[in-house]
């Protein structure tokens, strides 16, 4: 009952958006006495949920259902102007060309050490909070544009004067819904981009795309700042009374905000409240420096307006961002989105069962909608730039492309054509001391049958083994939003020893071996296949099932090649156990994380909140039903859990634990993830060396706490508060031991803990950089290696 009731309602929200007898009025508003333009008017029709916004050249375009209205055009600072529009034409134009006003409100007694503006502010979050308690559900429209600008020519030299060209535009015309207690849906139900961004990275939306400056903490970046109206504001910034004009006959406060503290994240600029209602009615606002993690973004710039809805709520009428970014000083980029909301309904109720784990939910087919669906939705009015902007890039997409149009030396795949590529010179070699010096070359073919299928095999050759590999992956997705894979890997191939742990990717270990004359890894062959399905089976559990079978053997050293220390001699590849093996797996995982829709996919939405994940996988092998090599059974658990902990910190937890049953083969047992000298890696051990502990019966735990900044700017310590030196402490422990008969199969001698371990450490860096320096030290099993210092980044 509740799916049908989802459906029919789902079925009347496409069906509000048909439009047969329409009434297109368009116009221009202005300033009555120099003729400027009003960019960013707010367009109402009087008594009704509909409206709209002038562009940044005073332009609008209001899309009505054919009837007579009275139309009304304002701006802060200016007289209100109506006009009527008598039914009949399809087309109307109607300009407005408003006069400024002016306010003389009644003298305010200043006592000494008072400040006037705090009296106004208590009183505006008084009234927020009346309004919130009243405020139980609404639903709204909401039609979304951004536009993307890149310079004219890019500048190595830092220049004011650079003219920026429009790179990119989407819009898109959504459905959002609201219901205590914080329950949110986006429906995207129409969306377009100009013809060189992909459909799925337009995800713009009324709702989760923008901020409501009514609550008490903006996420607008990566640290979630203090709203202007929040609780505790007047215990964070600093307000003063500037000016005060009017709208609608309504007197308002126009107010400077900044933070007490400069040192503090928050916003700088100016909110406007009316005289004796307090309601908050326009935030024209920029993040402060603090706020500005690394100095990346030149600048952000927020401006909303509230207009007065059902039973006299004040909501977002429209939302504007502005954003500018200089990478390095190198590259500069601008972009700007504009949001208008309208049609509100306003504590109607919404049945809980609408409210599913989907946030955000781009509906099928909101990808081809035709222009006729676009001119009967409200938006906002294109300008001639605009207009320019989409033949353009239409027309240079649609141009032949060069080899080196396509071509880049910074990219391991080269796209021949939209849907097949192949290798680049970056990932053409690799090398290690089995296979010596080694020449790869991958065909990837990929988004085939609707985005579906994807293929790709990858074969090297070895010119000190003689060998040639291979390694061919298929995978199908099935459902709506291609949420079932069924995946074929056959391979015959050189395997990374212990490879679910040893993270070190293939450049860092082949420089490490010219260079040190040192390996990350140890190696052997396998031959075999892996057939697997896995989906989710229900919207916060998925599952899957498998089959592997493989034939594993020893692989040996067989270079001694590198560019330095030449003296050195490489260490024996480390030898394996050899068996065929035959496993049987299953496996599930719970995630009660919101998930995105995009068009094409499912995916988890990373909201900055707490959450919590839980997984399990078993995997059988069995000589007499399965004619494995071994008999074995393996059990394995892991959960994850993600906390915002004091301000913008965040703390995590991973721990896992696994078993065996029976009698596990070297090659299939669990390391340890250690690290190398002078580097590390996140969730790993920092005082280890990979390979140093391995074992059947195996308990983790990864604790790791993001001070950021916030420590020291919370402690006021001089020059660390405002050097954007970010803090992360972490402690690890460890149970692993090896069961009896696992023991007697063993090729060479292992290391166990049969007490747990334990490790600490800090890091300390720059915000934006990739890499940090560490230090971390043993608190049991001391022997001559109990501290370590080195660099933690995600590149090697």
């Amino acid at each position: 009952m509740k799916k049908i009731r989802r459906a029919l309602y789902l079925l009347v929200l496409i069906s509000g958006f048909v439009y047969p007898q329409q009434l297109l009025v368009t116009g221009a508003v202005t300033d009555k006495i120099s003729g400027e333009p009003l960019a960013f008017a707010s367009i109402r029709v009087v008594g009704s949920p509909y409206g709209a916004s002038s562009n940044r050249n005073g332009g609008y375009e209001l899309k009505l259902p054919k009837g007579s209205y009275y139309i009304a055009a304002s701006f802060l600072g200016y007289h209100t102007d109506t006009i009527y529009i008598e039914a009949g034409a399809n087309k109307k134009s109607a300009d407005f060309h408003l006069f400024p006003s002016s306010v003389n409100l009644p003298e305010v007694t200043v006592l000494p050490g008072i400040n006037p503006a705090i009296e106004v502010i208590k009183n505006a979050i008084r009234v927020k909070k009346e309004r919130d308690a009243k405020l139980q559900s609404y639903q709204f429209e909401a039609y979304a544009k951004g536009v993307a600008r890149t310079p004219e020519k890019q500048k190595i030299k830092k220049s004011s004067n650079d003219k920026f060209k429009i790179a990119g535009i989407l819009e898109s015309h959504s459905k959002g819904f609201y219901k205590k207690p914080g329950r949110y849906k986006d429906v995207v139900l129409a969306r377009k981009e100009s013809a060189n961004i992909p459909p799925i990275f337009n995800m713009l939306t009324g709702g989760q795309g923008i901020q409501n400056f009514y609550e008490n903490r903006i996420e607008l970046i990566d640290v979630p700042l203090t709203g202007p109206l929040a609780d505790d504001a007047l215990d964070y910034y600093y307000y003063a009374i500037e000016d005060t004009l009017s709208i609608d006959n309504i007197n308002v406060f126009k107010i400077a905000i900044t933070p007490d503290d400069p040192g503090n994240p928050g916003f700088t600029g100016h909110i406007y409240i009316t005289d004796r209602s307090f309601n908050l009615i326009k935030v024209d606002l920029n993040i402060n420096r603090a706020a500005n993690t690394g100095g990346l973004i030149d600048s952000i710039s927020i401006a909303q307006t509230f207009s007065a809805f059902d039973n006299g709520f004040y909501m977002p009428a429209d939302y504007r961002l502005f954003v500018n970014v200089s990478l390095m000083k190198l590259a500069k980029f601008s972009f700007e989105l504009n949001t208008l909301l309208y049609n509100y309904e306003i504590n109607k109720n919404i049945d809980d069962s609408f409210f599913n784990k989907a946030i955000v939910t781009v509906l099928p087919g909101a990808d081809k909608k035709d222009s006729l669906y676009w001119t009967g939705i409200q938006s906002i009015q294109n300008t001639s730039e605009e207009n320019i902007a989409y033949a353009r890039i239409d027309s240079v997409k649609k141009a032949p492309k060069t080899f080196w149009n396509k071509f880049s030396f910074l990219t391991n795949r080269f796209n021949i054509t939209e849907n097949f590529a192949t290798s680049t010179p970056l990932s053409l070699y690799h090398f290690n001391r089995v296979e010596g010096h080694s020449l790869d070359l991958g065909l990837f073919l990929h988004d085939l049958a609707d985005s579906r299928f994807n293929t790709d095999i990858q074969t090297d050759y070895g010119f000190s083994d003689k060998r040639f590999k291979t390694d061919f992956i298929a995978g199908y997705f099935a459902g709506d939003y291609r949420t079932y894979k069924f995946s074929f890997n056959a391979y015959n191939k050189l395997k990374t020893l212990f490879d679910e742990t040893n993270k070190y990717n293939e450049l860092t270990n082949t420089l490490v071996a010219w260079f040190s004359k040192k390996e990350l890894r140890d190696y052997y062959y396998s031959k075999g296949i892996n057939v697997n399905i896995y989906g989710d089976v229900f919207p916060v559990v998925s599952a899957g099932l498998g089959f592997s079978s493989s034939a594993d053997k020893n692989a040996i050293k067989r270079s001694d090649f590198s560019l330095a220390n030449k003296e050195r001699v490489y260490k024996e590849n480390s030898p394996i156990y050899e068996t065929n093996i035959n496993v049987i797996s299953a496996k599930f995982n719970f995630d009660f994380r919101g998930y995105i829709e995009d068009g094409l996919y499912r995916y988890k939405y990373e909201s900055g909140e707490s959450y919590a994940t839980f997984g399990g996988e078993i995997d059988y092998s069995a000589k007499n039903t399965l004619n494995s090599g071994l008999d074995f059974t393996t059990y394995k658990l892991n959960a994850f859990a993600s906390f915002r902990s004091f301000k913008s910190t965040n703390a995590t937890l991973s721990i896992k634990g696994e078993i065996t049953d029976g009698a596990l083969p070297y090659q299939r047992l669990y390391s340890l993830p250690g690290n190398i000298d002078a580097a590390s890696q996140l969730n790993s051990f920092r005082t280890l060396q990979i390979y140093e502990v391995v074992g059947d019966r195996v308990i983790t735990a990864n604790f790791s706490h993001e001070f950021r900044d916030v420590i020291f700017r919370f402690l006021h310590i001089p020059y660390l508060k405002n050097s954007e030196i970010y803090l992360t402490y972490f402690f690890n422990a460890a149970y692993c031991e090896t069961g009896n008969k696992s023991k007697e199969i063993l090729p060479v001698a292992i290391k166990s803990f049969s007490h747990p371990f334990y490790e600490t450490g800090f890091s300390v860096g720059r915000a934006l950089f990739p890499i940090q320096l560490e230090f971390a030290w043993k608190l049991n099993y001391r022997d001559g290696n109990n501290y370590r210092v080195s660099l933690n980044s995600a590149i090697f």
